[in-house]
């Protein structure tokens, strides 16, 4: 049972006199006796002073001050001297100290406030109510009677459930991953231990979602059913008393009440949640000191249009409830007020009248308020209002309540009802034709013939032919142009409802993968658009999800025995610090067929520069596109177990390093070598021009034998081949025949002899010449 506040001496106001402190008793009983004339009130008759009949209401504060005249003065309520455990407590339940006229006050003019925003929206509410049949989630038998055609169809078209149906799974399918919807993101933190944090983190808050919090993917499934069908859906993040934990859980539109002339939900005067709760939760809710514990009559039923066409197509009837089982509706309403005892104060102390965010429950029923707290952070200087409610739009509309599939198909649903009736009709009445009987001959007792294959019915024509007392009316099949504008018309409504098929598998098999992505992106550009608004709205989800987590860290691994983190509180603040908390899907990539193709181009880029990826890291990334849980077990076992990347990539680094250095000394070695050889050539090149340049003055000298010969031995130590010619016998090459040497007038028996000379003349002949 929460503590009640004590009970604190109240300040009283006359209603026509303004506001006066309240008189003590001794003040009242002077100003009696003032009053009081001798002669009208003898003392001996005074039994006890009129002061002393003063009735003072605790609860209320009012005073009641009776007169022996029949009239009463009454005192109302005036503001209370405020308990200091209320301003204190920044999470207090304020309605405890304050009085019944404030209460009513404030409750009646947001109960007015509230009916106003409920009525702006009735004509959505309207629309949506007749939404409901359009689905066709309801079987109906054919119609019959003299109201109308016996036997003609009621069967709807179900364009628009089969849109609502496929924008479902696809939201389902990208958003409600098996493994977990939230990713941690660090922007690539250096750090080896706090890049571990966030996927310990991620591993945390995935577990909570899927086990701990059990209610969330099928109520986020319904919630996604809201969103396609009206356009709008909610999720409401709060903390939940009963359940000691942070909860998401799906708020349909029509209990969200707020005026449709609005932008968002942070600029509403009021938003207001229309909650209906069990007997036993609200004894619950009170017993927590949640709410005041003041008696509360039986809870009236009240549905609204929408609630009692749900119910009829579920084949439900609200108000056939038993006493005991119907449910109480509360009215939890986030605005602002200022409440006196609880004004803004500028730094003066003095009120400023600025109104402040405060949440205020009332029941419905009684029109009591349960509580009113303070709505904004303890330490917000600016006093900003904290809205618990993510809308999850479909479309953006000329209102705040938006477009969905019911606004964008109801009129093509209708019309293709319509036609598909008329061909259902028209077959039927095609097959079971009536017709008309001359009235003089129609003697029969029953006009109405059912005339079975093979069998013949017997009809009195008063002995004219059968053609002139019977005919048949002129029913017809429908044409081929009516089944083809159903079809257009069909295709009209499944494009407009994103569940049109692209036909990528037709045409060119070779064609190119920029060719077919462009195809299915263009199929799919309005299921993009509502995935892009889904990934926003969620991520906004889950940035309040984790403030109430910051809040109570515990309540995070309450229910898992395997925490990742170790239920370390300190890590996972360190975790928040320095990670963003995402959604798992890609609004870039809003189809299967997308992502499989993303992922083969990955691939082929990684196989075609192996040493600029990580191929390790490649393939958990195309597991996850597809949808592969426990990676680990795919990969081998000595991969998991191998040096650090770091220690790897330096091991490479220093192996580069050698072998660059070792080529560098081998350039050096071949240069080294290279020069000796040519210096060797060269010389070799010089000493044969030098006997090329004796041999030819053999046949200037007569004596160039010899004196070839002397040079010859004088250069033989320079000169390796002949020097070792020479000297060793066995390396000298075998005789062969004499060559004839052009120019050199004789026949040598070898390259260093050379034939004789010419002889001389004489000399007397030399004169002559």
């Amino acid at each position: 049972m929460a503590k009640q506040p004590r009970k604190t001496p109240r300040k009283s106001r006359r209603k026509a006199l303004g506001s006066s402190p309240l008189p003590a008793m001794e003040e009242i009983s002077a100003v009696v006796e003032e009053t009081q004339q001798p002669e009208m009130f003898p003392e001996p008759e005074i039994a006890e002073p009129e002061a002393l009949r003063v009735e003072i209401d605790e609860e209320t504060g009012t005073v009641e001050i009776p007169h022996d005249d029949g009239s009463v003065l009454i005192e109302l309520d005036a503001a209370p001297e405020i308990d200091p455990e209320f301003e204190d407590s920044h999470g207090a339940n304020l309605a405890e100290a304050l009085g019944m006229m404030e209460l009513n006050t404030i409750g009646e003019d947001l109960l007015e406030g509230i009916e106003s925003d409920d009525a702006s929206r009735q004509e959505w509410l309207e629309v949506r109510r007749k939404g409901i049949d359009l689905l066709a989630i309801k079987v109906e038998s054919p119609r019959s009677g003299a109201s109308a055609v016996e036997g003609m169809s009621v069967v709807r078209d179900p364009v628009m459930l089969e849109s609502v149906l496929r924008f479902q799974a696809n939201a389902q399918g990208e958003m409600l991953p098996a493994a977990g919807p939230v990713k941690v993101v660090d922007y690539g933190l250096e750090d080896n231990k706090k890049a571990g944090l966030a996927e310990k983190l991620q591993k945390d808050l995935n577990f909570y979602l899927v086990k701990t919090a059990s209610e969330y993917y099928p109520d986020t499934r319904r919630m996604f059913w809201e969103t396609g069908f009206s356009g709008l859906a909610y999720k409401k993040v709060y903390r939940d008393p009963l359940k000691r934990r942070p909860v998401s859980e799906t708020v349909p539109s029509e209990h969200l009440i707020v005026s449709d002339a609005i932008t968002d939900l942070r600029s509403a005067q009021r938003v207001t949640h229309e909650i209906r709760l069990k007997r036993s939760t609200m004894k619950r809710m009170q017993i927590l000191g949640v709410y005041r514990n003041v008696d509360l009559s039986d809870p009236i039923p009240d549905p609204n249009s929408y609630d009692e066409k749900v119910a009829q197509n579920q084949g439900l009837e609200l108000n056939h409830q038993r006493p005991e089982d119907q449910l109480y509706e509360v009215y939890e309403c986030y605005c602002e007020l200022d409440i006196p005892g609880f004004e803004h104060k500028d730094q003066k102390g003095e009120p400023t009248g600025l109104p402040l965010p405060y949440r205020v429950t009332i029941e419905r029923g009684t029109r009591q308020i349960l509580e009113i707290r303070r709505n904004w952070k303890e330490d917000d200087e600016d006093f900003q209002a904290k809205i618990p409610f993510v809308a999850y739009p479909y479309a953006t509309g000329p209102g705040f309540h938006g477009v969905g599939l019911l606004h964008i198909l109801g009129n093509l649903t209708q019309a293709l009802t319509a036609m598909l009736r008329e061909s259902i009709d028209a077959g039927m009445f095609a097959n079971f034709p009536g017709g008309l009987i001359s009235q003089s001959n129609a003697r029969q007792t029953n006009t109405t013939f059912r005339v079975a294959p093979g069998e013949f019915k017997p009809v009195d024509t008063g002995d004219k032919r059968i053609q002139d007392a019977v005919m048949g009316m002129p029913y017809k099949e429908v044409g081929a142009s009516h089944v083809a504008l159903i079809g257009q018309l069909r295709e009209l409504a499944q494009r407009l409802g994103g569940t049109a098929n692209a036909n990528v598998g037709e045409g060119r098999q070779d064609a190119p993968v920029g060719t077919t992505l462009a195809l299915i992106e263009q199929a799919t550009k309005v299921e993009g658009a509502v995935l892009k608004a889904l990934h926003a709205a969620q991520t906004e989800e889950f940035g309040l999800l984790v403030d109430l987590f910051r809040d109570d860290p515990e309540s995070l691994w309450r229910g898992n025995k395997r925490s990742a983190l170790g239920k370390d509180v300190a890590a996972f603040r360190e975790a928040l610090e320095y990670c963003d908390v995402v959604p798992q899907a890609d609004p870039n990539v809003p189809s299967r067929i997308q992502r499989m193709a993303v992922a083969e181009v990955l691939k082929k880029m990684a196989d075609g520069a192996p040493d600029r990826y990580n191929q390790e890291a490649v393939d958990r990334r195309i597991l996850t596109i597809i949808g592969v849980d426990n990676q680990d077990e795919l990969f081998a076992q000595q991969q998991a177990q191998g040096p650090d990347r770091a220690q790897m990539a330096e091991f490479q680094l220093k192996e580069q390093t050698n072998q660059i250095k070792k080529a560098e000394v081998a350039v050096k070695a071949a240069k080294i070598q290279s020069d000796a050889v040519q210096k060797e050539k060269d010389r070799e090149t010089k000493q044969n021009l030098a006997v090329l340049e004796l041999a030819s003055t053999v046949g200037v000298h007569p004596e160039a034998n010899e004196i070839v010969d002397e040079q010859i031995m004088q250069l033989s130590p320079l000169m390796t081949n002949i020097h070792d010619t020479m000297n060793n016998p066995s390396m000298r090459p075998p005789p062969r025949r004499p060559v004839p040497v052009p120019g050199l007038g004789g026949v040598g028996m070898s390259p260093m002899q050379f034939a004789p000379p010419p002889p001389r003349r004489p000399m007397a002949m030399q004169g002559v010449i």
